[in-house]
C-alpha cells in the first residue's frame, strides 16, 4: 500500500514538474487536416477555424502563468507584426489561444495591453485546458504553436514560434 502511494506521489511530481512542456506526444502533426472547431475571441466574438480556410493560418496556444507562454507570445506578435500585410508580408492569420480560466480575464485583459500585444487576434474561451481549439488541436502542453496551410492541413508543429518563419 505505502509503495502504491509513494508511487502515485511520484507520477504526481512529474507531472506538475513538467510545466511548459517538452514533447509533442499527442498533436497535430504535420499532415494532418485541421478538424472543424470554434474559437471564442476575447472581445466576446466567435467564429471556426475553417473561416481561415484560403489563408494561411499560424495559432500559438499559451497561458498566462506559464513563464515561457509569455516569451513565445511576445515573440508570435513580433513575428506576426513582420508578416503583417501592411509591411508587406504573406496574407497569414495570427491566433493566440489563451488557455488560462475565465477568472482571469480582467488581468489578461490588462496583460495584454500593457505588453503591446496587438498584432494578433486574441482568442480566450475561459475554459483553460478545456478550450475546445485546444482540445481539437490537442494542445496538451504549451506553449506549442501550428502552422496550418490554405487547405487546413498542419505544415508545422513546434514548442519554438520562431520555427514558423520558414512556414509563412
Amino acid at each position: 500500500m505505502l509503495k502504491s502511494l509513494c508511487a502515485l506521489a511520484l507520477v504526481c511530481c512529474l507531472f506538475c514538474l513538467s510545466g511548459c512542456g517538452t514533447k509533442l506526444p499527442d498533436a497535430l502533426t504535420p499532415g494532418l487536416q485541421v478538424p472543424y472547431t470554434r474559437v471564442t475571441y476575447l472581445d466576446g466574438g466567435y467564429d471556426t477555424i475553417h473561416r481561415y480556410r484560403g489563408t494561411k493560418l499560424a495559432v500559438l496556444f499559451w497561458a498566462k502563468w506559464c513563464s515561457k507562454s509569455r516569451g513565445q507570445l511576445d515573440a508570435f506578435n513580433r513575428i506576426a507584426r513582420d508578416y503583417s500585410p501592411k509591411t508587406g508580408g504573406s496574407k497569414t492569420t495570427f491566433l493566440a489561444v489563451n488557455l488560462d480560466d475565465f477568472k482571469v480575464e480582467d488581468d489578461l485583459r490588462r496583460y495584454l495591453e500593457a505588453q503591446g500585444i496587438t498584432s494578433v487576434k486574441h482568442v480566450f474561451s475561459g475554459n483553460g485546458a478545456d478550450d475546445e481549439a485546444a482540445l481539437a488541436f490537442r494542445a496538451f502542453e504549451i506553449p506549442i504553436v501550428f502552422v496550418v496551410d490554405e487547405q487546413g492541413v498542419v505544415k508545422l508543429t513546434s514548442f519554438d514560434v520562431d520555427d514558423i518563419r520558414e512556414h509563412l
